[in-house]
């Protein structure tokens, strides 16, 4: 990992794709009770994947709210 150092468009997507992800499932990729655990999902990439759960709301339906 860089610290202290710009980041690029590839920051930009990941951060949208979370976005969508949340909006899509209704919950975060990466949930915890604390912080740092979540800091360690993201760091280990380790993301509940979205076809493990039930969508009681079609996608559609739920991006038509907002």
């Amino acid at each position: 990992m860089h610290v202290l150092q710009g980041y690029n468009k590839a920051v930009d997507w990941w951060s949208f794709g979370v976005l969508v992800y949340e909006m899509a499932a209704g919950f975060p990729p990466f949930l915890a009770d604390q912080p740092i655990e979540i800091y360690e999902k993201i760091v280990a990439g380790k993301v509940k994947k979205l076809f493990t759960f039930y969508v009681s709301i079609p996608i559609r339906t739920r991006l038509s709210i907002m």
